[in-house]
């Protein structure tokens, strides 16, 4: 199961991300509401070749708010229907 960590949100986010891929330059930023314990997304692309447009304000954030949950929380969620977090792991960079 990969699940996005609320715990990784509270200790790293706002962040940006960048990531250059064969056919375009993808950008990414996340932003984390601790109140609602929602992460926020905003990016796009710039496909090489073709002319860049500018991209939407990242502090709009329309779209995508999804909530994240601490280990412990999937733990307590997991145990009302008989089951248990045997082991966790993470590879962000």
């Amino acid at each position: 199961m990969d699940i996005c960590s609320a715990e990784h949100a509270e200790q790293c986010f706002p962040k940006r991300y960048w990531e250059i891929g064969e056919k375009e330059f993808s950008f990414a930023q996340f932003e984390w509401n601790a109140e609602s314990r929602t992460m926020l997304f905003a990016g796009g692309g710039f496909r090489y070749g073709e002319t860049a447009s500018r991209p939407a304000d990242p502090s709009e954030f329309a779209g995508n708010p999804t909530r994240l949950y601490s280990t412990e929380e999937l733990a307590d969620i997991f145990e009302q229907r008989g089951m248990e977090i045997v082991d966790t792991f993470s590879d962000y960079t």
